[in-house]
């Protein structure tokens, strides 16, 4: 057809429609259908957009421009009756002729199921937060799933099509992937990329290029996404539709003058390639025993699965792994988030396999009791208890004692059973096992009860027969919670989204200013006001108050994209970290004020991210900005800040509200409070089946049955008596007086004492063979239901009540006829009820160890010629089974409860954006930034400030990070703590202990140092001058410190030759006679009349500071004296240190006081006075304490006389003199004090 031809048919159909009387009244024609006049009132909404049912040009008039019906149901509103028109239907079709149509039929949407009307859908299109639009189309209230799939409904109506198509593409830029792969899902599973399809196919003679084009981006988008997101489904699925695609292209391009957009053909071809791409990888053998000289990975490390599998940690195959490269660049992003993730994940994986392999190799040698094995804790007798849902998700209690044996463990200071600490159970000494992590410890209870709460995972079940079974257990010592989420986010970053690769990946020198200071380089600092981009514009340092080293850090932290400032112990990076914070807060509040239009890179609409490795060094720098705004946020709720716990997310969270996410936030947690009271339900009835406390109802039982048994048994009286008694033992009438009376005596209402369903047996074994029923058992009514025929605690009552009678029969019948008439009933009845208790308890006991039935059919069809124990075998099969199916059921609630939990907690991390966004800060710990990836990615912060940078493993960091990320300013020390990684060979051989922090320094990228420590006296500091750092410089009021009271130096060490002793509990040491020592040294101090605040005591081991807590406790003047590791006290100071290196033993072994980082922190947080005890022998064997020890004075130091006369001759206090004077008198403590 030519152009002209089909402008004239165009020009036809225009005609017609803008005929009035092509329209009918959609009210009018819908108050003439039944039961629809109430209806109508409720269809405001969604019956606005007028449709034609046959091909025809693409209107070119805007949807929402054209003429409305007034109806109020889903109808085919273009088209009117013919007693309106008085004629036949007129249909215009894709030639743009008008056919008469036969009438119509209505198609009507079910406003019951679907709330996502056109005005909705509308409302969603217009709105630019694709996060809201995500959340409203994956709430199941909202019924996404119904729309799509009304096909008859939506094949008529192009422009609902491309109104959903639209928003779908909305989906696709989201950044909470649960609420995104919920509606894909949705749609992948539809027809609708179908209908799409046809809807581009009725389009294909249309002239209007601009909405055409627009819809075909939109399809692109989101078979795009499709792709990405299920790229194995969609080789099959989404292979015709992007050639149909291709064919409705060539349609359109049949017209003259009519050429679409080349860019759009060029993405769809990608598509196409993208997608033969992956079949031919799919197709692809990859030979795994090939030698991987080229350095190839043999897969996609987002293959992995994040929790360990039984087959990886039985793996004997080296892992396939590459050194971090700390000399030069990457080839791609590809290549370095590879490298990163492997060498993470062997840094788990490893330690696990070495555990496993020597667990293995000891039980095989029948090794029991308390093994000590490395990287895991061995639990021989454990046992699943029961299911929870009190710690926010389906978990199990276990028993890890059941003989109570680990009565000397520790509970207050133990690190066992860490919050998200993996732990394995095996019942076949771990030939195979499951997998979990702990969901909950409470000291009280470990103490008390041995129990702990875990959440399986992994692909392995609980068993229904292995309830209340021994099993073994072991658990990780290495700490799992942050692999698993920085793993998690590293899965997530690919070439598009990978924030800084000109720094990270390419390692360029060459560093450029951040890309918002393009729009706007004005700071106001103290006052004035310049371009930061203008060197001479800046103010002179000493108006800034910064010595000349902080000045340049300062001004390379403002202009450059990248900053890495390394700040030496003392030299003030934190004071120089706040100054530089508070720039930015200001910068951004003036862009505010001046309604800067800084476009899309601009700072106004995120705050600025700080981000630390620990929680109590994120509390330390947020109370200092705290000082200067106070508009920030503390994500996470692990402070221990009286300052900053009004600032926590969890605090503010219900402070902000918006109507959409709070739906679905409802939506869902409704949703789960449902399925927790159905697994509640079934909990409760298999604790009560558990119980063994009588004989289970026939209804219960009857679906495990054969016909044969079912029929003879028919009855809850007749399962009793033949489980009971004999075949020629009828049961008493009496017998229904006394078996359902509860323990008041009193009988119960008919729903909780029904012996027999009313229902037929027909309906029962419907009901049971009903796969949808929750509990499958009928049970899932009342938890408090009776559902036993016979129930023990009422028989025992009963026995009680007859006692009682033939207590009063003697009492008031003696001697009378009628007493011998009524103790013999009375002795009848007492025989009975202490028969059938008897019979039960006896049979329940036997129950544990009869074997499993193999064939029912092998038994006798009549039931009445089995054994008393062949009765209780077959009785204890359908029990079992019972039990088995409602764990079933529960499995498969537990399922759908964590799908409902992961995007409740997404849906959670919604709301939590809409509070962060309006704030200027947001604190966050590197384990909590890659927990929370997809909300800092939504958040779109482009300012992210790293403290404590140096001792942090580089994926850590880069996790913290987004694309949006337009300035990082790393602030560290790497000549102090580094990296930790668990095995020493990756930390070695792989370069992974090597931070991002200092990789960059080594690439000579530009850095700044600071020079001059305002902390240490310089007696202190010459400690680490010149042997760390060659060039420190001490500021002048380090000086003028006092010297310490009540004793003649500022600094000595005590040596000693007293052995260490190991604490295989928490795989540490400790050593007693050191920690005496300093516990007694601080009480002296305090009695020189220093306050706590002014003394704290630091020991390089963890079981060294139980032992100083514990020992703390007998001493109430050292309350408030702070106690705590080396680690943990980075990037701190006090007056006075006093310091126990714990390590004394023949062999001289030092362990990680070999290490320079720690030393450097160890010797460098004392401000004026500093006392190490150690044995320094031993500690000579290392290079770096040889030259702390260069320098005469420390020679000297190490040379005093430990005497009261020369030592402690300043003390001040007689009391004092005197209580030194006792503790010389200590043999425990002093007495191998070296003398020189």
């Amino acid at each position: 057809m030519s152009a002209n031809n089909n402008s004239t048919a165009f020009s036809r159909l225009k005609k017609a429609q803008d005929e009035p009387n092509i329209y009918h009244n959609p009210s009018k024609f819908s108050s003439n259908l039944p039961g629809n006049q109430s209806q109508s009132r409720r269809n405001d909404d969604f019956n606005r957009r007028p449709n034609v049912r046959s091909q025809r040009p693409f209107d070119s008039t805007p949807f929402h421009n054209r003429p409305r019906g007034n109806g109020r149901h889903f109808t085919s509103n273009r088209m009117q009756s013919s007693s309106q028109r008085g004629g036949s239907h007129v249909f215009p079709n894709s030639r743009g002729r008008v056919d008469p149509k036969p009438k119509y039929e209505v198609q009507m949407l079910d406003i019951s199921k679907t709330k996502l009307s056109y005005g909705k859908l509308e409302q969603l299109s217009t709105d630019e937060d694709p996060l809201k639009v995500a959340v409203e189309l994956a709430n199941t209230f909202n019924g996404l799933d119904y729309l799509l799939g009304q096909d008859v409904f939506l094949k008529e109506r192009p422009d609902w099509i491309i109104l959903i198509t639209k928003n779908l593409t909305k989906v696709c830029a989201c950044d909470f992937p649960e609420n995104k792969v919920k509606v894909l899902n949705v749609v992948f599973d539809s027809q609708f990329i179908d209908f799409i399809i046809h809807c581009l196919q009725k389009l294909s003679s249309s002239s209007d290029k601009q909405r055409i084009e627009s819809f075909l981006k939109d399809i692109h988008t989101l078979l795009e996404t499709l792709i990405e997101t299920f790229p194995t489904s969609s080789m099959e699925k989404l292979h015709p539709p992007v050639q149909q695609v291709f064919a409705a292209i060539s349609c359109m391009e049949q017209f003259e003058e009519f050429r679409l957009n080349e860019t759009i053909k060029t993405n769809f071809t990608k598509l196409d390639s993208r997608l033969r791409e992956l079949k031919a990888t799919s197709e692809k053998l990859l030979d795994k025993n090939k030698k991987l000289d080229d350095g190839e990975p043999p897969e996609d490390f987002r293959t992995f699965e994040l929790y360990p599998t039984e087959e990886e940690i039985r793996c004997k195959s080296h892992a396939f792994l590459r050194r971090n490269i700390v000399d030069g660049g990457y080839r791609d992003v590809e290549h370095y988030l590879d490298v990163q993730f492997r060498l993470l994940r062997e840094d788990l994986m490893m330690p696990l396999r070495e555990g496993f392999s020597e667990l293995v190799e000891k039980l095989s040698r029948y090794e029991r009791g308390r093994m000590k094995i490395n990287y895991l804790r061995y639990f021989e007798n454990c046992s699943f208890l029961s299911i929870t849902t009190d710690h926010g998700t389906v978990s199990y209690d276990v028993c890890f004692d059941i003989d109570y044996k680990l009565n000397h463990i520790n509970w207050e200071y133990n690190q066992w059973f860490k919050y998200g600490s993996l732990v394995f159970f095996s019942f076949d000494n771990f030939s195979t096992f499951l997998v979990g992590k702990v969901a909950e410890k409470n000291n009280k209870t470990c103490r008390e009860d041995r129990i702990i709460s875990v959440e399986l995972i992994g692909t392995k079940e609980l068993q229904a027969n292995e309830w209340g079974k021994k099993v073994s257990m072991v658990e990780s010592t290495i700490f799992f919670q942050p692999y698993y989420h920085v793993m998690k986010a590293l899965m997530n970053f690919k070439e598009s989204n990978f924030p800084l690769k000109r720094y990270i990946v390419d390692v360029k020198s060459d560093i450029r200013p951040p890309v918002y200071l393009h729009q706007n380089s004005l700071f106001e600092i103290d006052g004035f006001t310049f371009d930061v981009l203008n060197d001479s514009a800046w103010p002179s340092a000493e108006k800034l108050c910064l010595n000349e080293f902080q000045y340049e850090a300062f001004k390379a932290a403002l202009t450059q994209e990248f900053v890495i400032m390394q700040g030496p112990p003392g030299t003030g990076k934190t004071y120089l970290g706040l100054k530089i914070v508070e720039a930015l807060v200001a910068y951004k509040t003036n862009c505010v004020d001046t309604s800067s239009n800084i476009g899309s890179h601009g700072t106004r609409s995120s705050p600025i991210v700080v981000v630390c490795y620990t929680n109590h060094a994120l509390d330390q720098f947020l109370e200092g900005i705290l000082k200067f705004t106070k508009k920030v946020v503390r994500v996470g709720s692990m402070t221990k800040s009286e300052l900053i716990k009004p600032h926590e997310l969890s605090q503010l969270r219900f402070k902000v509200c918006d109507r959409g996410i709070d739906s679905a936030y409802m939506t869902l947690r409704n949703q789960m409070k449902d399925i927790i009271t159905q697994i509640n339900t079934m909990k409760q009835n298999l604790m009560n089946i558990d119980g063994r406390k009588g004989i289970l109802k026939l209804r219960y039982l009857s679906r495990f049955m054969s016909p044969a048994h079912e029929k003879q048994l028919g009855t809850d009286e007749k399962l009793v008596q033949w489980l009971l008694m004999t075949n020629d033992f009828v049961l008493d009438d009496r017998f229904h007086e006394f078996q359902y009376k509860n323990p008041e005596g009193h009988t119960n209402d008919k729903k909780e004492i029904e012996l027999v369903d009313s229902d037929s047996e027909d309906e029962i074994r419907r009901e049971f063979k009903n796969e949808k029923l929750v509990l499958e058992m009928g049970m899932d009514e009342n938890i408090q239901e009776n559902i036993h025929a016979l129930h023990l605690e009422q028989l025992h009552e009963h026995r009680l009540e007859i006692e009682r009678r033939c207590t009063d029969l003697e009492y008031n019948y003696t001697g009378s006829e009628l007493y011998a008439r009524k103790r013999w009933c009375l002795q009848s009845e007492y025989q009975t009820v202490c028969y059938s208790i008897d019979t039960v308890q006896e049979q329940h006991a036997k129950m544990v160890h009869f074997a499993r039935v193999q064939n029912v059919d092998t038994l006798s069809s009549n039931l009445a010629m089995l054994s008393i124990d062949e009765r209780w075998k077959l009785y204890l099969q359908w029990v079992n089974h019972l039990k088995s199916g409602m764990m079933n059921s529960m499995k498969a609630l537990e399922k759908k409860y964590r799908d409902q939990s992961v995007q409740f907690q997404e849906t959670q991390q919604l709301q939590d954006l809409y509070v962060l966004r309006k704030f200027d800060i947001v604190g966050i710990t590197t384990t909590a930034a890659a927990k929370n990836h997809n909300l800092l990615s939504a958040l779109k912060p482009n300012i992210v400030i790293v403290e404590e940078a140096a001792e942090v493993l580089e994926a850590h960091i880069v996790t913290a990070l987004t694309d949006h990320c337009q300035h990082l300013i790393l602030i560290g020390d790497h000549q102090q703590l580094r990296p930790n990684p668990n095995v020493y060979k990756l930390a070695k051989q792989y370069n992974l202990e090597i931070s991002l922090f200092e990789r960059m320094i080594n690439n000579k990228l530009n850095f700044s140092r600071l020079g001059i420590q305002h902390r240490m006296r310089p007696e202190i500091c010459e400690l680490i001058t010149p042997s760390i750092y060659p060039n420190l410089q001490n500021h002048p009021s380090v000086y003028t410190f006092d010297d310490v009271r009540g004793l003649t130096n500022n600094l000595f060490f005590v040596t000693h030759e007293v052995d260490e002793l190991k604490d295989d509990t928490i795989q540490s040491y400790r050593n007693p006679h050191e920690g005496d020592f300093v516990l007694e040294l601080a009480q002296y101090l305090l009695l020189q009349g220093y306050s706590s605040d002014e003394i704290t005591i630091l020991t390089t081991y963890s079981g060294q500071l139980i032992y100083l807590k514990m020992e703390k406790k007998t001493m109430p003047q050292l309350s408030d004296v702070r106690l705590t590791t080396v680690d943990n006290y980075q990037g701190e100071e006090c007056q006075i240190i006093l310091l126990s290196l714990v390590r004394s033993n023949p062999e001289d072994k030092i362990g990680f006081l070999a290490t320079s980082n720690r030393v450097c922190v160890a010797l460098s947080r004392a401000k004026k006075g500093f006392y190490l005890i150690g044995n320094m022998k031993a500690l000579e064997t290392s290079a770096i304490w040889k030259n702390v020890k260069k320098n005469s004075r420390i020679i000297n130091l190490l040379a005093l006389k430990l005497n009261s006369s020369v030592l402690f001759i300043k003390t001040q206090h007689l009391s004092a003199r005197k209580y030194i004077s006792l503790l010389y008198l200590k043999e425990d403590v002093l007495s191998h004090v070296t003398l020189s």
